[in-house]
């Protein structure tokens, strides 16, 4: 109770080692759990939870499942992380540990590309009593993810779309995806249009920019551009550096799909006929030069 944990782990561990069927042995358990969860000591507070769990329904029963799904998440070890999230699920009293696990089934199912259990849960988590803001908003990005990778784009535009009206970093994920729609769809100008969206949102975000600018040079290819669909790429290669945090190498993408451009004749030769086309009317003027 003093937070010395240390030696409280220490205290709790000779106890039961002392009193391996002693009445406060549950109770030690978990403390010694939870001092060892806040040592970052995981393995060691994963038996703890495990064994309290595994016991007949206590006191410590609902915390001890949501710790220790929290844990396996975290490790990778989703179809544990998926059998305690769904047992917390179905017995937790507490409302907050219900959202708890269902956010949990939300993430774990989807980074396993379980995608409609994915959505299942994130419908759960939209539509739900007394779930924080925040939550809602990974709820409908994580369905609009999930509706991607199904080729469901339908229900994946309309929770993008809800994301996008947001100035964050959701909000510009939201806008690139809604332009990729688009162009998977071949409606390659409203395609074009949705980029600029990204490419001009106040507060910018560098990666998605750049992605959306990857994005334009290949609406600008399908649509026979090729001219604007090099100089765009340009772009890139002269002004965007790889950040520690970004998701992919979008520089060395760029390079790959200009190198490409720049190998294919039938695409050289399409470029000295556009060459000296007028310059894209969707840009700024700071943009065409």
């Amino acid at each position: 109770m003093k937070g010395n944990i240390d030696d409280a782990a220490k205290d709790f561990e000779h106890y039961l080692k002392q009193f391996p069927t002693g009445i406060f042995r549950l109770n030690a358990t978990f403390y010694k759990a939870e001092c060892d969860f806040k040592n970052k000591n995981n393995e060691a507070a994963l038996n703890g939870y495990e064994y309290i769990s595994e016991q007949s329904r206590n006191v410590y029963t609902e915390k001890s499942l949501l710790k220790a799904a929290f844990i396996q998440l975290k490790s990778q070890q989703y179809d544990k992380a998926i059998g305690n999230y769904s047992k917390l699920e179905q017995i937790a009293d507490l409302r907050d540990n219900i959202v708890f696990a269902q956010a949990g089934l939300m993430r774990a199912y989807f980074l396993t590309a379980k995608y409609e259990q994915s959505i299942t849960y994130s419908q759960k988590l939209i539509s739900g009593e007394k779930v924080a803001n925040e939550l809602i908003n990974e709820a409908h990005l994580t369905y609009a993810r999930s509706a991607m990778m199904t080729n469901d784009f339908t229900n994946a535009q309309r929770e993008f779309a809800t994301i996008s009206k947001q100035s964050s970093v959701l909000g510009a994920e939201s806008k690139y995806n809604l332009a990729l729609i688009q162009y998977k769809l071949a409606n390659f100008k409203q395609s074009k249009e949705e980029c600029f969206s990204v490419i001009n949102q106040v507060p910018s975000y560098d990666f998605w920019i750049a992605k959306s600018f990857l994005l334009l040079s290949d609406n600008y290819i399908a649509l026979k551009d090729t001219f604007q669909a090099k100089e765009t790429l340009k772009s890139v290669l002269d002004n965007y550096e790889k950040n520690a945090a970004d998701k992919e190498d979008v520089r060395e993408m760029a390079k790959q799909k200009l190198d490409a451009l720049m190998e294919n004749k039938d695409v050289l030769n399409n470029n000295e006929e556009n060459k000296n086309a007028q310059p894209d009317e969707d840009l700024s003027k700071d943009e065409q030069q």
